[in-house]
This record gives C-alpha cells, structure tokens and sequence, in this order.
C-alpha cells in the first residue's frame, strides 16, 4: 500500500481515470469502425453476389430459349417424318408401287407340306 501511495502522489489527482477514459473511448472507436468496415464489407460482398446471380439467371435463360426453339425445331422434324412415313405406309401408296413394279396379284397360294420323317431330329 506504500508503493501506491507514493505513485498516486507524483501523479494529477484525475491521472487515472483521464487514462482509462481514453482507452475505453480508443477501444470504442475501434470498435466502430471495425464494425462499419465489416457492415460495408458485407454489403460489397452480398452486392457481388447478387450480381454475379443475375448474371448466371440471365445466360440460363437465354440458353433455355434456345433449348426449348431447337426442342420445337426437332419436334416438328419428328411430326414431318412420321407423316412421310404414314404416307409410304398407305395401302393405297403401297398398291401404286406395286403396279410401278409391274408385280402381280397373287390368287392362289401353294403350301410345301413336310412328313415328320423327312425333318431332320436329334
């Protein structure tokens, strides 16, 4: 406690709490502005990413119209092709090439019968 007296007695009467007044006011400045450096930090950042969201919805959407033009593209393809091939189905297309050919109608058919004996068994 002699120690203590000696030192408060060379010192201003208010030395001590000027000091510590100024270190709690340091500390809350610091504080503060770590805590606006990390808000405008934040807000930089998260203003990044929005944009860079935007920008990848933007080219995905654009890559789907092109996906769903070549979709309808191929889908009609598909509908023209299953129409050409309807049409060289036609009994009445098949009947045309027929006589194009020059082939005949059959009216009689003969059937080869074979005995059980003449197939070769194992």
């Amino acid at each position: 406690m002699v120690k203590t007296q000696r030192i408060n007695n060379r010192l201003p009467k208010n030395y001590g709490g000027k000091l510590l007044n100024s270190k709690r006011k340091k500390r809350n400045i610091l504080s503060w502005k770590l805590l606006s450096g990390t808000i405008i930090f934040l807000a930089v950042f998260s203003g990044l990413c929005y944009i860079i969201t935007i920008n990848d919805l933007a080219v995905k959407g654009i890559v789907l119209e092109e996906l769903k033009k070549e979709a309808t593209k191929q889908n009609n393809l598909t509908n023209d092709y299953e129409l050409a091939i309807m049409e060289m189905e036609s009994y009445d297309n098949i009947n045309k090439r027929a006589k194009d050919m020059k082939m005949v109608k059959v009216d009689k058919i003969d059937y080869i019968t074979i005995n059980n004996e003449d197939v070769a068994k194992k």
